[in-house]
């Protein structure tokens, strides 16, 4: 008597899974898929196909490929910019075919960068819904641990900004350590943490990242870091003080403030009203022509232009 063979009638196609990649690549990346919960308890997976396309079930970017009952496959790139679908196909062992897909967005191309970039004086500035203006840039500050810096969105019309970085680097500078690169999220202003040198001019670099890992850079006009102590030391009613005999040190910070004539107080006498200092245009830290009396210390002086 033959063996017994069982007959098992299959009407029904497999139970649709779900494909899984990531959502956005650079067009030079291979693309990475996986899948799971396809399902037929009649008569089983019997292989699945994975094919590319520009819509759900299209094979015109990569034609479909068996891989077995093996549930991950490899597309070796590179792709073009653009919106494709990846799907997956379910054959079971009576024939019938479930499909599923998922989309990848392709961006070979890093973000528009910031067209503005600035320091300000509070984040409240740029945070309380007023569009940031070159207006509210400055030049000196006093901090020599925290910069506040602020700047209009970056844009990426394939993939979107996932998030913003910044950092604070000497003027003279144009690369920066990844380490002292500091997150940002979305938001287009921050607070950085920092530790700066007074008569040291410094600016910030921002990078804003899309979803395909691309970035790309938008740079301050930069500012300097003064101290009302330090410049005090600039004049002074003593010998020794003034700024001639200090002109060396202060190279720097002289250069900074573009004094052009001064008269210390000493030179001038005690109670003089003859012009002490002059700015000359453009200042970074005061309107151009700005005289200040002798009677006047620098301490105050500094005051006002912090």
């Amino acid at each position: 008597m033959g063996q017994k063979q069982i007959l098992v009638v299959d009407s029904s196609a497999p139970k649709r899974g779900k494909v899984m990649s990531k959502k956005y690549i650079p067009a030079a990346s291979n693309l990475e898929v996986s899948w799971t919960d396809f399902n037929d308890l009649e008569s089983g997976i019997a292989r699945y196909d994975v094919c590319l396309g520009t819509k759900e079930g299209d094979a015109t970017i990569w034609p479909c490929s068996s891989v077995g009952l093996t549930a991950t496959a490899t597309l070796n790139g590179p792709f073009s910019d653009g919106s494709l679908y990846v799907t997956v196909c379910a054959t079971n062992r009576a024939g019938l075919v479930t499909p599923s897909s998922t989309e990848v967005i392709i961006d070979s191309s890093p973000p528009i960068p910031s067209a503005l970039v600035v320091e300000v004086r509070s984040l409240q500035q740029v945070s309380d819904g007023r569009p940031l203006t070159a207006a509210m840039d400055i030049s000196c500050q006093l901090s020599q641990d925290t910069i506040h810096v602020g700047w209009t969105a970056f844009y990426d019309a394939e993939s979107g900004i996932a998030m913003y970085e910044a950092a604070v680097l000497p003027y003279s500078e144009s690369t920066v350590e990844e380490a002292r690169f500091q997150y940002a999220g979305l938001s287009t202003s921050i607070t950085l943490n920092c530790s700066l040198e007074i008569g040291v001019k410094y600016r910030v670099v921002v990078r804003g990242w899309n979803r395909a890992s691309k970035f790309s850079t938008a740079f301050s006009n930069g500012f300097w870091v003064i101290s009302s102590g330090f410049v005090a030391q600039l004049d002074g009613p003593g010998s020794g003080l003034d700024i001639e005999k200090n002109i060396s040190f202060f190279n720097g910070l002289v250069s900074m403030l573009n004094i052009t004539g001064w008269i210390d107080s000493a030179e001038c006498g005690a109670g003089t009203t003859q012009q002490g200092l002059q700015l000359a245009s453009p200042s970074p830290c005061q309107p151009a022509g700005k005289l200040w009396n002798t009677s006047e210390s620098l301490l105050s002086y500094t005051s006002r232009i912090s």
